[in-house]
């Protein structure tokens, strides 16, 4: 019997030792920092987003513009006509991307800085 008197001693401390440790001052100051803290980032990220609905509304506005200036152009101008194929054939077939104008670093004494003294490279 007393064995269990003991026991339930030990978990009645322990349980007022945790109950104290949860109301501590110092632990209901963190987690009110922390609430506020939440509130405060919160309430700047509603702030970014009022201003990016603002000038979401403004594009869609001027987009808005555009298109009905375009829409204007089109009736005032119908013999225009833009065609939207898509060409089948290679615009520029011989282009070289680097026709030796462009020094290339990986290779030995050919760097991309220019030296005192030294040249360009010239066609």
């Amino acid at each position: 019997m007393s064995w269990y008197i003991y026991f339930l001693q030990v978990q009645v401390d322990e349980l007022r030792r945790h109950v104290e440790s949860a109301y501590d001052f110092s632990n209901h100051d963190s987690f009110d920092y922390r609430i506020t803290n939440l509130e405060h980032i919160s309430n700047s990220h509603g702030d970014r987003l009022k201003d990016l609905e603002t000038d979401t509304w403004r594009l869609n506005g001027y987009v808005n513009r555009l298109n009905w200036r375009t829409m204007q152009l089109e009736w005032a101008t119908p013999s225009v006509t833009v065609h939207g194929d898509i060409p089948k054939e290679e615009a520029m077939p011989n282009f070289n991307s680097n026709p030796g104008n462009v020094p290339w670093p990986s290779f030995p004494n050919n760097d991309i800085y220019i030296h005192p003294g030294d040249t360009p490279n010239q066609p």
